[in-house]
């Protein structure tokens, strides 16, 4: 049973997006911006115990030009939505439906090789031997930037050539955090 109330979806947002504070940087500023620009503009103003799939599916059609925004925009909504029905302020009824939202087809890109030309770049390139270490280490590991610097002496085992990647270093613009 969900209690009336006067919260819009807006409101109900803001509140449930500084829960997310666990969460590295670029995680909450993505669910910040979905419900900065995207969910705020279009349903804000909703009640949030009048939500419907209806608004959502505006919401979604508003934004088909975008699939992979589209993507998000359902994610946040229905994580807000089940924290919603969590706080009895939203009917698991009304959740239900909002999950059969049709969303537009999104054909991820496909991530390339480096091609040959790139790769004897990579072997010409004029570095120092810790930065040639740092780059083969990259590329043969195909490990992320933050993924190898997150690494300590103990995830690489030598005699096995293996690498364990159980930790990353977050950037916030170029500054590790």
């Amino acid at each position: 049973v969900s209690k009336k109330t006067d919260t819009t979806i807006e409101q109900y947002a803001a509140a449930w997006l500084k829960t997310k504070a666990i969460y590295t940087n670029n995680t909450q500023r993505q669910y910040s911006d979905i419900i900065s620009y995207y969910i705020t503009p279009t349903i804000g103003n909703v009640r949030l115990c009048e939500l419907s799939k209806l608004h959502f599916q505006q919401l979604i059609a508003a934004n088909s030009q975008h699939p992979r925004t589209c993507q998000l925009i359902r994610r946040t909504v229905l994580q807000i939505a089940e924290s919603a029905v969590d706080d009895h302020l939203l009917s698991e009824i009304v959740l239900r439906p909002l999950k059969g939202v049709q969303l537009p087809k999104y054909a991820r890109k496909e991530r390339r090789v480096l091609t040959d030309t790139e790769k004897a770049a990579i072997l010409k390139a004029d570095l120092t031997p810790m930065q040639k270490c740092f780059v083969f280490f990259l590329y043969y590991c195909g490990l992320r930037r933050g993924e190898a610097l997150g690494m300590t002496a103990a995830d690489i085992d030598l005699k096995r050539l293996q690498a364990r990647v159980c930790r990353s270093v977050e950037f916030i613009g170029n500054k590790s955090s």
